[in-house]
């Protein structure tokens, strides 16, 4: 069985409050992208699949 090791109140409490005070979700969505490429014969073939992919609208 494995030991049990008794962490000090003081270091429970400062990992407590480290955690409790990090904002959550503070990113703007991106609302374009750009994609760059060189190739004349395969990436309409990508474009055409993520078309398909992406929901209506988008």
């Amino acid at each position: 069985m494995a030991k049990r090791v008794k962490i000090p109140v003081n270091r429970l409490q400062r990992f407590s409050d480290r955690y409790s005070k990090r904002k959550i979700n503070i990113r703007n969505k991106r609302k374009y992208y750009l994609i760059v490429c060189e190739g004349t014969k395969t990436e309409p073939n990508y474009f055409e699949a993520l078309k398909d992919d992406l929901p209506k609208g988008v």
